[in-house]
């Protein structure tokens, strides 16, 4: 089994309040559950309004699909407009 994990920094400088950054972080991560099979959580800077850390994870028995989901799926959180910086993609196996 083969375990793929994505961190990201989102930038977030739109937002003016920690209420409106969870305007835009929460439809993010709801629309990645949707779509693609990977668990998704906010990691970090939970409590500054110009920026997040978020994370995924996908399982699969073969790596290059892991890789290919968390691609696909950070092309999918760029699609939104807000810029991403900071991105790790790790895949590796997992017994």
């Amino acid at each position: 089994m083969w375990i793929g994990v994505a961190t990201w920094m989102l930038d977030t400088h739109a937002a003016r309040s920690l209420k409106d950054k969870r305007g835009i972080v929460t439809p993010i991560v709801e629309r990645l559950r949707q779509r693609y099979p990977v668990s998704v959580a906010r990691l970090d800077h939970l409590d500054a309004y110009t920026s997040e850390r978020l994370g995924m994870v996908v399982m699969n028995q073969d790596p290059a699909v892991c890789r290919q989901v968390l691609e696909r799926a950070l092309a999918f959180v760029a699609s939104f407009g807000h810029r991403t910086f900071d991105v790790t993609i790790d895949v590796e196996r997992w017994d």
